[in-house]
């Protein structure tokens, strides 16, 4: 073989081991802080990586020819733009402030996970483990989440090698839920409360939620005009609002109340539907009332009150007035479909917030670690706070103190549902491992979309 194609086999050789051993790197971190808390996602998202690299490695399969030599760089290179979507989501956990707020969010998403998941595999023990979903920073305006299974897109492919057969079954399906935040909340602890929403998606996703929902919502309301909106065009958004008003309580609905876009003179005139179109939402107010009654479901009465005021001091008049009656159906189906855990029911918090509340505000102190306060309720804490700002207490500082506590309170090691993982061994697989099987044995899956809680 000539010098210079001798010298490229050799290249490609390093290349294809290159991954292998970054990996080995990475789920060496998981032994310490801050990586700890990844250990599963990184060993199942190894796995998958060192598969696609096998596969493109096989796909080459040795050949000596210069073109061949060339595509298997260039696929290669691709195996490593796929890895890197979740490298540099992993990456930025080692930033001293950037880090810190991830790492609260991840702490956040897994308090209201991680109730559901134990729950499941009580009810059936053959449930497959799932990975915490991992959060990350984005330039969009609001929050979103890629659950399992879901399509994904790596981003600075300059080949267009990802887009190849190797690849399409790999990237149709997500193998963690991602969840993203956008990039200006970093400072703004209590818009984390819009990741319940998120993570409601994911819950959906993981369980099988969306067919007993879809059904319970559809008996309910055989007499509304809006029953197909309900049941099928806004399911989905449905389930993950009203998931998040149980997980986190009024915390959620005050920063959705925030971040509807819609104005005033839209949402008095916007109909659905509208020529045949559900849209994804019920209009913004008609959504925030379905909150607001979830609110008043779990208990939540007073505070469910106050942002009503707050939001038809803006929002006097809307469209869809005449359906209110569907509200109260839409919250009992859901909730009795759904049977979410007494565990998860942030109502369980009020006194630990409250507690919270006077440690941090009203005495103006520190959190002691070895106090494992959840982290819904901090959310709730820093969300109170934003809304009264205490005299006796800067908002920022408050805020900040109840992020460490997120951060620094949970204990070293590995999450517990990892641990059971580390201890029942292969016999309890990993969603992802399954996926792992379907990506490389032909299957197709059906491609997602990112779920947005904006209309």
């Amino acid at each position: 073989m000539p010098d210079l194609l001798a010298r490229r086999k050799a290249d490609l050789e390093e290349q294809f081991n290159a991954l292998p051993r970054e990996l080995n790197h990475w789920k060496s971190l998981t032994g310490t802080p801050p990586y700890d808390k990844h250990h599963s996602q990184i060993a199942a998202l190894s796995k998958q990586m060192a598969a696609l690299n096998d596969e493109v490695r096989k796909a080459w399969n040795g050949s000596e020819e210069f073109v061949g030599i060339q595509k298997a760089q260039r696929d290669c290179a691709a195996v490593h733009t796929v890895w890197n979507f979740f490298r540099q989501k992993l990456l930025m956990r080692s930033d001293p402030q950037l880090g810190s707020y991830l790492r609260a969010a991840d702490a956040y998403v897994w308090a209201c996970y991680e109730p559901v998941l134990i729950d499941r595999r009580a009810r059936n023990k053959s449930q497959p483990f799932r990975e915490p979903p991992l959060v990350t920073f984005d330039s969009d305006l609001s929050a979103w989440a890629l659950s399992r299974e879901q399509e994904f897109e790596p981003q600075d492919d300059k080949t267009g090698a990802t887009r190849g057969a190797l690849f399409v079954n790999a990237l149709s399906a997500m193998p963690i839920a991602v969840l993203g935040i956008p990039w200006y909340t970093s400072e703004l602890l209590p818009n984390l409360a819009t990741l319940a929403h998120e993570t409601g998606h994911v819950v959906d996703s993981d369980f099988g939620i969306g067919e007993t929902l879809q059904s319970a919502l559809a008996t309910s309301l055989q007499t509304s005009p809006l029953r197909d909106g309900w049941s099928i065009h806004w399911r989905r958004e449905v389930f993950a609002d009203l998931f998040a008003c149980y997980a986190t309580g009024p915390a959620f609905v005050w920063a959705l109340a925030d971040s509807i876009p819609d104005s005033p003179g839209r949402v008095k005139t916007l109909k659905r539907p509208s020529n045949n179109e559900w849209g994804l939402y019920p209009p913004a107010t008609l959504r925030i009332l379905l909150n607001l009654e979830a609110l008043r479901e779990l208990g939540h009465t007073a505070e469910a009150d106050r942002i009503q005021t707050y939001w038809t001091a803006d929002y006097a008049e809307h469209a869809m007035a005449d359906h209110l009656s569907d509200l109260g159906q839409v919250v009992k189906a859901v909730y009795s479909a759904a049977a979410l855990p007494a565990t998860l029911n942030y109502a369980q918090l009020d006194e630990q917030q409250k507690s919270v509340y006077r440690q941090v505000v009203t005495l103006n102190t520190d959190l002691r670690l070895k106090d494992p306060f959840n982290p819904r309720s901090l959310v709730g804490v820093a969300s109170q706070v934003q809304r009264e700002v205490p005299a006796n207490a800067l908002k920022a500082t408050v805020w900040e103190r109840l992020q460490r506590h997120m951060v620094e309170a949970r204990p070293p090691g590995l999450l517990d549902g990892q641990r059971e993982r580390t201890r029942t061994g292969a016999g309890v697989p990993l969603r992802t491992e399954e996926l792992a099987r379907l990506m490389f044995s032909g299957g197709n899956s059906t491609p997602g979309q990112r779920q947005e809680p904006q209309p």
